[in-house]
Protein backbone atom coordinates (compact mmCIF):
# COMPACT_ATOMS: atom_id res chain seq x y z
CA UNK A 1 0.00 0.00 0.00
CA UNK A 2 1.07 3.41 -0.52
CA UNK A 3 -0.27 6.61 0.46
CA UNK A 4 -0.57 9.39 -1.32
CA UNK A 5 -2.38 12.47 -0.02
CA UNK A 6 -5.90 10.87 0.65
CA UNK A 7 -6.03 8.32 -1.88
CA UNK A 8 -4.94 4.38 -1.45
CA UNK A 9 -3.04 2.47 -3.99
CA UNK A 10 -3.85 -0.82 -3.85
CA UNK A 11 -2.72 -2.78 -6.47
CA UNK A 12 -2.72 -0.37 -8.93
CA UNK A 13 -6.50 0.56 -8.19
CA UNK A 14 -7.39 4.19 -6.76
CA UNK A 15 -9.68 3.66 -3.76
CA UNK A 16 -10.93 7.07 -2.08
CA UNK A 17 -9.83 5.89 1.45
CA UNK A 18 -10.04 8.76 4.46
CA UNK A 19 -7.04 9.39 6.21
CA UNK A 20 -9.30 9.08 9.42
CA UNK A 21 -9.88 5.75 9.25
CA UNK A 22 -6.34 4.85 8.47
CA UNK A 23 -5.59 5.83 12.09
CA UNK A 24 -8.56 4.60 13.43
CA UNK A 25 -7.23 1.38 12.12
CA UNK A 26 -3.33 1.70 13.47
CA UNK A 27 -2.56 -0.06 16.90
CA UNK A 28 0.31 2.63 17.60
CA UNK A 29 -1.91 5.66 18.10
CA UNK A 30 0.14 9.03 17.19
CA UNK A 31 0.32 10.83 20.99
CA UNK A 32 0.73 14.90 20.68
CA UNK A 33 1.94 16.92 23.01
CA UNK A 34 5.18 17.76 25.23
CA UNK A 35 6.13 15.64 28.35
CA UNK A 36 6.87 17.64 31.75
CA UNK A 37 10.65 16.77 31.05
CA UNK A 38 10.73 18.06 27.94
CA UNK A 39 9.19 21.61 28.71
CA UNK A 40 11.01 21.83 32.12
CA UNK A 41 14.49 21.62 30.08
CA UNK A 42 13.22 24.02 27.73
CA UNK A 43 12.09 26.64 30.81
CA UNK A 44 16.28 26.14 31.92
CA UNK A 45 17.37 26.52 28.57
CA UNK A 46 15.78 29.82 28.36
CA UNK A 47 16.29 31.21 31.92
CA UNK A 48 20.57 30.36 30.82
CA UNK A 49 20.13 32.36 27.82
CA UNK A 50 18.02 35.37 29.30
CA UNK A 51 20.63 35.05 32.50
CA UNK A 52 23.48 35.39 30.14
CA UNK A 53 21.82 38.53 28.33
CA UNK A 54 20.75 40.58 30.94
CA UNK A 55 24.04 42.54 31.61
CA UNK A 56 24.64 43.04 27.74
CA UNK A 57 20.91 44.52 28.28
CA UNK A 58 21.63 46.83 30.91
CA UNK A 59 25.13 47.96 29.05
CA UNK A 60 23.40 48.82 26.00
CA UNK A 61 20.23 50.80 28.00
CA UNK A 62 23.74 52.71 30.01
CA UNK A 63 25.27 53.45 26.83
CA UNK A 64 22.03 54.71 25.47
CA UNK A 65 21.04 57.08 28.17
CA UNK A 66 24.66 58.33 28.54
CA UNK A 67 24.19 59.16 24.41
CA UNK A 68 20.92 60.85 24.61
CA UNK A 69 21.96 63.04 27.56
CA UNK A 70 25.16 64.62 25.62
CA UNK A 71 22.63 65.06 22.26
CA UNK A 72 20.14 66.87 24.73
CA UNK A 73 23.25 69.06 26.12
CA UNK A 74 24.76 69.89 23.17
CA UNK A 75 20.82 70.66 21.18
CA UNK A 76 20.85 73.07 24.52
CA UNK A 77 23.43 74.76 24.15
CA UNK A 78 22.81 75.00 20.71
CA UNK A 79 19.36 76.72 21.31
CA UNK A 80 21.16 78.99 24.04
CA UNK A 81 23.79 79.82 21.33
CA UNK A 82 20.91 81.03 18.39
CA UNK A 83 18.47 82.29 21.17
CA UNK A 84 21.34 84.46 22.24
CA UNK A 85 21.99 85.94 18.76
CA UNK A 86 18.45 86.54 18.04
CA UNK A 87 17.35 88.03 20.87
CA UNK A 88 20.29 90.02 21.87
CA UNK A 89 20.32 88.71 24.94
CA UNK A 90 22.84 86.78 27.69
CA UNK A 91 22.36 83.28 27.85
CA UNK A 92 23.69 81.04 30.33
CA UNK A 93 23.92 77.44 31.20
CA UNK A 94 23.80 76.88 34.62
CA UNK A 95 24.89 73.63 36.39
CA UNK A 96 23.68 73.05 40.13
CA UNK A 97 26.67 72.22 42.73
CA UNK A 98 26.54 68.14 42.11
CA UNK A 99 26.34 68.45 38.30
CA UNK A 100 22.41 66.63 39.45
CA UNK A 101 20.74 69.60 37.11
CA UNK A 102 21.18 71.89 34.45
CA UNK A 103 18.84 74.38 33.14
CA UNK A 104 19.20 77.56 30.59
CA UNK A 105 18.77 81.58 32.03
CA UNK A 106 18.47 84.61 30.72
CA UNK A 107 19.80 87.89 31.09
CA UNK A 108 16.86 90.58 32.17
CA UNK A 109 17.46 93.71 30.66
CA UNK A 110 16.83 96.03 33.98
CA UNK A 111 19.12 94.01 36.54
CA UNK A 112 21.57 92.67 34.79
CA UNK A 113 20.60 89.26 36.49
CA UNK A 114 20.04 85.78 35.26
CA UNK A 115 15.92 84.46 35.57
CA UNK A 116 14.84 80.89 34.11
CA UNK A 117 13.46 81.23 30.48
CA UNK A 118 10.09 80.18 30.19
CA UNK A 119 8.59 76.93 27.60
CA UNK A 120 10.02 73.68 27.10
CA UNK A 121 13.80 74.87 27.21
CA UNK A 122 13.80 76.75 30.51
CA UNK A 123 12.77 73.75 32.63
CA UNK A 124 15.37 72.01 35.00
CA UNK A 125 16.49 68.61 33.43
CA UNK A 126 17.71 66.00 35.54
CA UNK A 127 21.53 63.92 35.02
CA UNK A 128 20.82 60.53 35.72
CA UNK A 129 22.61 58.81 38.74
CA UNK A 130 24.78 56.79 36.18
CA UNK A 131 26.05 59.65 34.57
CA UNK A 132 29.02 61.36 36.19
CA UNK A 133 29.56 65.25 34.67
CA UNK A 134 32.60 67.01 35.07
CA UNK A 135 33.13 70.30 33.34
CA UNK A 136 35.48 73.39 33.70
CA UNK A 137 32.87 75.67 35.18
CA UNK A 138 29.63 75.41 36.58
CA UNK A 139 28.04 78.31 34.15
CA UNK A 140 28.38 78.54 30.59
CA UNK A 141 27.83 81.98 28.98
CA UNK A 142 26.36 82.66 25.31
CA UNK A 143 26.44 85.92 24.69
CA UNK A 144 24.68 87.99 21.40
CA UNK A 145 27.60 88.25 19.16
CA UNK A 146 27.79 84.46 18.99
CA UNK A 147 30.61 83.66 21.44
CA UNK A 148 30.60 81.07 23.96
CA UNK A 149 32.76 80.95 27.27
CA UNK A 150 35.36 78.85 25.83
CA UNK A 151 34.95 75.08 28.26
CA UNK A 152 34.79 71.32 28.10
CA UNK A 153 31.91 68.88 29.62
CA UNK A 154 32.71 65.41 30.10
CA UNK A 155 30.19 62.52 30.14
CA UNK A 156 30.71 59.60 31.35
CA UNK A 157 28.84 56.33 32.83
CA UNK A 158 29.20 53.39 34.63
CA UNK A 159 30.58 51.08 31.47
CA UNK A 160 33.41 53.90 31.12
CA UNK A 161 32.30 55.07 28.42
CA UNK A 162 32.63 59.28 27.88
CA UNK A 163 31.33 61.55 25.59
CA UNK A 164 32.99 65.11 25.13
CA UNK A 165 31.15 68.69 24.87
CA UNK A 166 33.30 71.44 23.87
CA UNK A 167 32.89 75.25 23.24
CA UNK A 168 35.58 77.03 20.86
CA UNK A 169 36.19 80.56 21.67
CA UNK A 170 37.42 82.20 18.59
CA UNK A 171 34.80 80.12 16.52
CA UNK A 172 31.62 80.09 19.01
CA UNK A 173 30.36 76.35 17.85
CA UNK A 174 29.61 73.47 19.86
CA UNK A 175 31.30 70.36 19.19
CA UNK A 176 30.40 66.72 20.91
CA UNK A 177 32.55 63.77 20.53
CA UNK A 178 31.65 60.15 21.48
CA UNK A 179 35.10 59.90 23.57
CA UNK A 180 37.37 61.76 25.94
CA UNK A 181 39.16 64.57 24.04
CA UNK A 182 41.42 65.86 25.90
Amino acid sequence: MLLIGRNLIRKGKNIFFPLRFLLRDRKDKILAGFTFVELLIVVILLSVVSALSIPNFRNTYYNFLLSDTSHNLTYLMRYAQASAIAERANFRLNFDSEYNKYWLTKSTEEEGDFVRISGKFGKAFDLSDNIAVKADSMTINFYPDGKIDRTSIYLSNVNDKFYTITTEGQSGYVQEYDYKKE
